[in-house]
């Protein structure tokens, strides 16, 4: 009988430590997908940037939460570099337009311009 008792614990030990290999690959399998998702997102937000330069408007208007995944997110344009991140992490972008400086929050509604050689992007709103 305690034969019997060992080897149930003996595989629920193993079926633990099977468990928890097989999740750390996952949650390294989601991780890059996170990754990728925003770093195309950073990619498609740029050129955004870029059709809007070369279209005829001269002002377009955006909600910052229908571009950022989520609250903890940020944009910030810096000349042609427009990078989106939270905390330690930014995915960068390049845009041939020039954008001038600024960080956006996730409740921010930015204006675009178009102004001289580039666009100028200001918030709206401050609210938080």
């Amino acid at each position: 009988m305690i034969e019997f008792t060992l080897s149930r614990v003996c595989l629920t030990v193993c079926g633990i430590v099977l468990l928890t290999s097989v999740s750390a690959s996952l949650i390294v399998l989601y991780d890059g997908s996170v990754d990728g998702r925003v770093q195309t997102l950073a990619n498609d937000t740029a050129g955004l940037m870029d059709r809007f330069d070369r279209s005829s408007a001269d002002v377009m208007t955006l909600s910052m939460r229908e571009i950022l995944p989520g609250p903890e997110y940020i944009m910030e344009v810096d000349g042609h570099l427009l990078m989106l991140g939270k905390e330690q992490k930014r995915y960068s972008a390049v845009a041939v337009a020039y954008m001038g400086s600024g960080t956006f929050t996730y409740n921010d509604i930015i204006e675009i311009r178009k102004a001289g050689n580039g666009l100028v992007l200001e918030s709206l709103t401050q609210a938080r």
